[in-house]
């Protein structure tokens, strides 16, 4: 049997030199986004995987002509009872779980079979190979996808500005949003005084990064939800980010000043031409009605205009001003694929505990308590379950 061109490498540390020194030259050349670049990553491993029971699984794939690295995929190992899963790195602070891999590859599909092949080889040693937020369109993933046929469990939509000097010039003379955006800036500028500051300086990064948590926590305690980077150690990641790539010039965080208040901030990261868009607030005010939280996005949108990056994500989720600003939309997937028996059962048990829950749930509303749950001749086994998820709500 004829050897495969490529052979795959799996490496459990961040730091291995031989693993940083093939991911610092396949960024040079490779096509990913800013949540696969190597100082990205290290700091989730710093945050999330040094102290955690999630092994590291670094998936590296090379050319055995010339031992060049063409794909680096930073993915974890889980473990639930004995199933071992094998995930794309997230811990709900990489938008998109993409490979970092060479387009003149993957670019011809006879090579981009084989490396396909070699990574799928790997993960056969697994149960489970999951990723919840795979996202075609985006840099990095299109080639791969395809060939490995994955079935999407989930979709989310991501809206993305193309920045090409054709359409962007046109999208901001035909686009009323932009020019309303513009608009509300000229009136902060007027009526209120803002400035627009770019901020770079260690000083200012955690002044502003303060006031953007203190504005998130406020925003989300009046909605009743939970803010996803209220968790120390995903603010300890993204404040080590923000420091490191602002003073390369690989992030923008932006501001809009009143004296020394911040009354709002954006931070976004670009990497291969992407900007995407991370993490944004504004502080409620009599400014409110001017938009200040989308005025700081526009902003950003111009600026990476003018230095000629090819695309602005606005990041995952629908939200009406994304729908008014996004031109593309993607879908972000959620993928399953089980690669053993032990796999399939393993997923086959989720989904029916899934739609227990559901059925339970929607059995449950609106039902007398001297009534129960009516049951369904067909499942017997949900009926069982609907029961005892009655007898437990009404106390019997």
């Amino acid at each position: 049997m004829k050897q495969n061109r490529f052979s795959v490498e799996c490496y459990s540390s961040i730091d291995d030199p031989q693993l940083t020194t093939a991911w610092a030259a396949l960024e040079q050349t490779g096509t990913g986004t800013a949540f696969q670049s190597l100082d990205y990553v290290t700091a989730v491993h710093r945050s999330f995987l040094e102290q955690g029971t999630d092994v590291p699984r670094y998936v590296l794939i090379r050319d055995r002509s010339d031992g060049r690295a063409v794909l680096v995929m930073p993915m974890v190992e889980k473990h639930v009872l004995n199933v071992r899963i094998l995930e794309t790195l997230d811990y709900d602070v990489m938008d998109y779980a993409l490979p970092l891999y060479c387009p003149d590859v993957f670019s011809r599909r006879a090579a981009a079979r084989q490396a396909t092949t070699a990574f799928l080889a790997f993960a056969s040693e697994f149960d489970v190979l999951q990723s919840k937020n795979w996202c075609n369109g985006i840099n990095g993933s299109d080639a791969m996808h395809s060939l490995l046929k994955w079935k999407a469990q989930g979709t989310e939509t991501t809206y993305v500005v193309p920045l090409t000097a054709d359409r962007f010039e046109t999208y901001r003379k035909r686009n009323s949003a932009y020019k309303q955006v513009m608009k509300k800036m000229r009136r902060l500028k007027k009526d209120f005084g803002a400035e627009v500051v770019h901020i770079t300086r260690h000083d200012e990064i955690d002044a502003a990064f303060d006031a953007m948590l203190e504005q998130r926590r406020e925003r989300f305690r009046s909605i009743g939800k939970k803010d996803g980077i209220a968790d120390p150690r995903r603010q300890e990641l993204f404040r080590a980010v923000a420091h490191k790539k602002c003073a390369r010039g690989d992030a923008l965080f932006l501001g809009l000043r009143i004296q020394n208040r911040w009354i709002a901030t954006s931070f976004a990261m670009n990497q291969n031409g992407v900007m995407n868009a991370q993490l944004a607030s504004f502080e409620e005010g009599p400014w409110t009605r001017h938009s200040p939280g989308i005025v700081t996005m526009a902003l950003e949108m111009e600026w990476a205009h003018r230095r000629g990056l090819k695309k602005y994500v606005l990041g995952p989720g629908t939200s009406s001003y994304k729908e008014r600003f996004g031109v593309d939309e993607l879908s972000r997937l959620t993928i399953k694929e089980p690669m053993s028996l032990t796999g399939k059962l393993y997923l086959v048990a989720l989904q029916t505990k899934t739609a227990a829950k559901n059925i339970v749930k929607q059995s449950l509303v609106d039902v007398p308590v001297a009534q129960g749950p009516r049951p369904d001749p067909r499942y017997p086994l949900l009926n069982k379950i609907q029961q005892l998820g009655y007898r437990k709500l009404a106390g019997l």
